[in-house]
């Protein structure tokens, strides 16, 4: 997850949001990591990323301020691009 942190150049993620790291253990299927990018000022969830999770056919999976996904891929590099022009 820090790979993929580290490479963000978005100056309204870089400037306005905070990141938090989750390991999430289901009560059935595997283990499986998120992050979740959190607003600065009011603390409200603004996106978050779920990583090689057994529920959803894609090995990224992003999540704005609803339960449906925004975006999907398989390709950590389309993932980075999509943060990096949000």
């Amino acid at each position: 997850m820090g790979n993929i942190i580290k490479d963000i150049t978005n100056p309204k993620i870089l400037d306005s949001m905070q990141v938090s790291f989750l390991n999430r253990c289901p009560i059935q299927g595997r283990l499986y990591d998120e992050f979740v990018f959190y607003d600065l000022i009011d603390g409200e969830r603004n996106y978050s990323v779920v990583i090689d999770c057994d529920w959803y056919d894609s090995e990224y999976v992003a999540f704005g301020d609803r339960s449906d996904p925004i975006f999907k891929c398989n390709d950590v590099k389309d993932l980075k691009s999509w943060l990096n022009s949000i």
